[in-house]
């Protein structure tokens, strides 16, 4: 057994000898097992610093498209192999950061990097002020964007105080990024 499948408790999950990844698929192991073996693979191949691609994490994960079959059924079998990989990626950063300390940060195109430790401070604030900005976004657009014709009176009266809320949220927000600087890319509008 390796070190990496003792820290993940992978050894004998279900039953299972995860020796090899064809030994693996042919008898279906649980999306959380595979999921570990993912990780246990991580950080026996990579370290701080590196880069983890789609398609590594997809031979990890042991997902393919299909390779057969209608065109509207290969078009379902991708959507469905597409959504488990979001799931699983998901549930394999978290297992990263929370068991073994490694950020994982999106480069785009597809390609993550393990985020060094003198690094994930400033993503971990990175992380905090794209969210809080999309927030407010997406805040402002439903605000802005009510069918206030179909509201009654009293409906209006508690839109415009939710929006007089909106408004003193966003100025306390907008107050604290900008003390410590706006997220990268957003230019401060005077």
């Amino acid at each position: 057994m390796s070190e990496g499948e003792a820290k993940c408790g992978l050894s004998g999950a279900a039953g299972v000898d995860l020796s090899s990844d064809a030994e693996v698929t042919s008898q279906r192991v649980s999306r959380s097992a595979r999921i570990a073996q993912a990780v246990a693979r991580c950080v026996a191949e990579k370290t701080y610093g590196a880069t983890i691609t789609r398609q590594e994490l997809f031979a990890w994960f042991l997902l393919a498209y299909p390779t057969s079959g209608t065109p509207d059924e290969v078009r379902r079998e991708v959507k469905r192999v597409d959504l488990e990989f979001l799931a699983m990626k998901a549930a394999f950063d978290e297992a990263l950061l929370i068991d073994h300390l490694m950020d994982v940060k999106s480069l785009g195109h597809e390609v993550w990097r393990i985020v060094p430790p003198s690094e994930q401070a400033a993503h971990a604030e990175e992380v905090v002020r794209n969210g809080v900005m999309a927030s407010l976004g997406k805040g402002g657009r439903i605000l802005g964007n009510v069918a206030v014709d179909l509201l009654s009176e009293a409906e209006r009266r508690r839109l415009d105080d939710r929006k007089a809320w909106f408004a003193g949220v966003s100025q306390l927000a907008m107050r604290g990024l900008r003390s410590r600087g706006l997220p990268p890319g957003k230019a401060e509008k005077k």
